[in-house]
């Protein structure tokens, strides 16, 4: 059909290293299954972790979040969010998303905001993802991955009222 998008669909396996000196060292092994918008990163952490597995699949829709132990790995639990971009984990996966998943989200998007990692929080429990201060550039060739993305902090503290509303204001020097 003339016009249509182009079927991208691709697989990647690799290993990611996280180290915050004298504080953290992860290592986990990942596969990255894309189907054009829809994504599933899977990570396998090595040496001490209480997890056997854990992971996110995106429906187009919703993002699920899911994880099994080494304690019960036929066992597990998770979550499920609205909307494409990963939240932050101790796990890092949405650094992996960022890299060989994130090409749906950014391609084709104007650049100047995306979809913060971090989730605003208000004192009561609420939690609410909201966009940030944003600069990317896509490959022009599928599968459309960005080659570098810059997330952009202010100097304005953002944070949910016990009603779910954002509220910001600047912050001192």
């Amino acid at each position: 059909m003339a016009g249509a998008s182009p079927v991208v669909s691709y697989s990647v396996e690799g290993t990611l290293t996280y180290t915050a000196p004298r504080l953290l060292h992860c290592v986990s092994c990942f596969r990255v299954d894309v189907s054009n918008d829809m994504w599933e990163v899977t990570m396998v952490p090595t040496g001490k972790s209480p997890f056997a597995s854990y992971g996110r699949r995106y429906d187009g829709t919703n993002i699920l979040w899911w994880f099994t132990t080494k304690a019960s790995p036929d066992e597990g639990s998770g979550l499920v969010e609205n909307g494409p971009v990963p939240r932050t984990t101790a796990g890092f996966d949405e650094y992996v998303w960022l890299a060989y998943a994130s090409g749906g989200y950014f391609h084709g998007r104007r650049p100047g905001s995306a979809m913060s990692f971090q989730p605003l929080r208000s004192l009561h429990g609420l939690t609410r993802r909201c966009d940030q201060p944003a600069e990317w550039t896509c490959s022009a060739k599928p599968p459309f991955l960005p080659s570098g993305v810059t997330y952009t902090a202010t100097n304005l503290a953002a944070a949910l009222d016990n009603k779910g509303r954002v509220v910001s204001g600047p912050l001192g020097p």
